[in-house]
């Protein structure tokens, strides 16, 4: 309906960004794919550094969708870096997010996910962006545990609100598996009813 409109260039840039990101946690790759795309070639043709930015945020995603590990991560430092040349926190705490959440979930590398939480919580005024500090904290945690320091893990996770991933992991690795597996049903459900199917495979994948 919105492109039936005919916005103008930078709207439409947006527009295909907010596409982008909705085919991320609807796990629809090909809409990723065309959507980031037309976003990427829009923000070059009003040679906007910032939209540049966002648009290769997502094109990072479909990269590492598509098993094209290399591209995706050089993807993701060229946003970081674009986002500290600009001095653009919320830019450079997505960045981090992104790279965390690949290599401590997916890559099982727990050790590289904690240098980007360090580097996105090094973000001057990140404070000012509430979500993205919790997140970061969230895999942070994530990754301490996985190294094994669950002390620490734990110490994160009493300054995060509850339902947190770190929270239902912490529940997996103290052996309280009954509350741990509610926990993940929960989570699950509250995903299928947001229409979140990224999250509600991780926590599907964890439940099972």
């Amino acid at each position: 309906a919105e492109l039936a409109r005919q916005p103008g260039t930078r709207q439409l840039c947006y527009l295909y960004i907010g596409m982008a990101m909705g085919a991320v946690f609807g796990v629809r790759t090909g809409q990723l794919d065309a959507a980031s795309r037309r976003a990427m070639e829009l923000a070059r043709t009003l040679d906007d550094e910032p939209l540049a930015g966002w648009a290769c945020y997502h094109r990072a995603w479909w990269a590492f969708n598509r098993g094209r590990l290399k591209e995706s991560q050089s993807m993701h430092e060229r946003m970081y870096g674009t986002a500290v040349r600009l001095d653009d926190t919320g830019m450079g705490a997505w960045a981090a997010f992104g790279r965390a959440l690949f290599n401590g979930m997916y890559l099982a590398d727990p050790l590289t996910a904690r240098g980007w939480c360090a580097r996105g919580l090094a973000l001057p005024h990140l404070g000012a962006h509430p979500r993205q500090h919790d997140s970061l904290l969230d895999h942070l945690g994530q990754a301490m545990g996985s190294s094994g320091e669950l002390a620490e893990a734990r110490r994160i996770a009493a300054d995060l609100d509850p339902g947190t991933v770190l929270e239902r992991m912490l529940l997996y690795w103290s052996g309280d598996w009954e509350q741990a597996e509610a926990s993940w049903l929960a989570a699950r459900e509250r995903d299928a009813l947001s229409g979140d199917r990224l999250d509600g495979t991780l926590n599907a994948y964890w439940l099972g």
